[in-house]
């Protein structure tokens, strides 16, 4: 979980999408292009989160990736990538299942606390 910290210095950084449940946000990502023209055409998804009571039938955090992978369509943007960790298997079916696709990996590029996995590059096509 994140602090509200947090999530306000990435909000600063970023464009942010967010879903309130009862007035309290439960899913929140961050999405943005690095700054060079010949790059326009793609954003970068990063920090999405969706607290446990919000996800299941709620699907807050399929809802928010949904809603700024369609702002992105609307402002010309022909694809999507974001990093995974190769351990996640949750995540994976869940941005395979949006139509992101593996396209690269590096190998232990993760360390975690419970060991080094693959870090797994995604990529949709608007």
């Amino acid at each position: 979980s994140q602090s509200d910290l947090e999530v306000e210095s990435m909000l600063a950084r970023d464009e942010g999408w967010g879903a309130f449940l009862d007035g309290r946000l439960v899913a929140k990502l961050g999405i943005d292009t690095l700054p060079y023209a010949v790059l326009d055409h793609t954003r970068w998804i990063h920090g999405l989160y969706a607290a446990p009571e919000a996800r299941g039938p709620v699907r807050a955090g399929e809802l928010v990736l949904r809603a700024a992978m369609e702002d992105a369509r609307r402002r010309g943007v022909t694809r999507i990538l974001l990093w995974v960790s190769g351990n996640n298997e949750r995540a994976k079916s869940f941005y395979a299942r949006l139509g992101f696709t593996e396209i690269g990996r590096v190998p232990g590029g993760l360390k975690l606390s419970t060991g080094i996995f693959d870090d797994i590059l995604m990529c949709l096509s608007l």
